[in-house]
């Protein structure tokens, strides 16, 4: 199971949560952050498993 992360517009400032200003979809760049961030963050573990050591 994985987890998407919403990070706030660096274009038109909108916080996570709420919708870009632009028509239709968010804009390229709050995408892009947001696949970035959601790629770095790692799995939280489950409950009784001690996470992978680094």
């Amino acid at each position: 199971m994985w987890q998407s992360y919403d990070v706030t517009c660096p274009v038109c400032h909108q916080k996570p949560g709420a919708w870009c200003r632009t028509p239709g979809r968010p804009h390229a760049l709050r995408s892009k952050l947001a696949a970035d961030f959601t790629q770095q963050k790692r799995q939280k573990p489950e409950k009784g498993i001690a996470p992978p050591p680094q």
